[in-house]
């Protein structure tokens, strides 16, 4: 038996990177979706070689890995690009994660952490037995991601959020087990909300 998967989703700078952390934190198997995605196609001629043949030879660098400046670009020009993007890798992805996750046992592992930005705008929602939805206020998600990213202009930040549901649409999508935690405070309060959450959802579950 499989153990059971909390997936952590939220728009660009909303904080799912330090929500993540919290679980690891508590030794929690964690899925990073983003950093599996990018040692997949490094990994893999197969994937390098859709990439290329849809956004030219660019998109890889000399050492396999993607050119994410490159990617960056091309990929968020338009709508059926970042479509493009999106079929090309997710559903490697998606066949790594079910394998990390049949290779790991429920009874030492209850839960897992699965995160992944697009959840919601691939249509992933079914890989979850729970969602937890982080959410900021989207001047707050702009300046964290400009001082993360100082390479990216106004236009093409606001660019890449475009692509992103807002947290009205994802909100409507959420399950009664599913939970939305607000980060528009300091990262101290943000991580008690978070333990206060876990530890009320997880009772069941050993938790140091």
């Amino acid at each position: 038996m499989t153990p059971r998967v909390l997936c952590i989703t939220g728009g660009m700078g909303a904080g799912k990177s330090l929500a993540v952390s919290y679980f690891r934190d508590l030794d929690w198997p964690v899925y990073p979706a983003d950093e599996r995605a990018k040692f997949l196609i490094t990994t893999s001629p197969r994937l390098q070689y859709d990439l290329v043949s849809a956004f030219g030879s660019d998109s890889i660098c000399p050492d396999g890995s993607p050119n994410a400046v490159y990617l960056g670009i091309h990929a968020f020009s338009s709508h059926s690009n970042w479509q493009r993007l999106n079929e090309i890798i997710h559903p490697a992805v998606n066949e790594d994660f079910i394998g990390w996750l049949g290779a790991l046992k429920a009874q030492d592992h209850p839960w897992v952490i699965k995160e992944s930005a697009l959840l919601f705008e691939i249509g992933n929602r079914s890989t979850c037995n729970r969602v937890l939805l982080i959410t900021a206020q989207e001047a707050l998600r702009k300046n964290r991601i400009a001082q993360r990213n100082p390479e990216l202009s106004l236009e093409a930040l606001s660019s890449r959020m475009s692509f992103q549901w807002d947290d009205d649409r994802k909100r409507k999508l959420l399950g009664t087990d599913d939970f939305e935690i607000s980060n528009d405070d300091s990262s101290e309060n943000f991580l008690r909300k978070i333990a206060l959450w876990s530890h009320s959802a997880f009772a069941h579950v050993r938790l140091p």
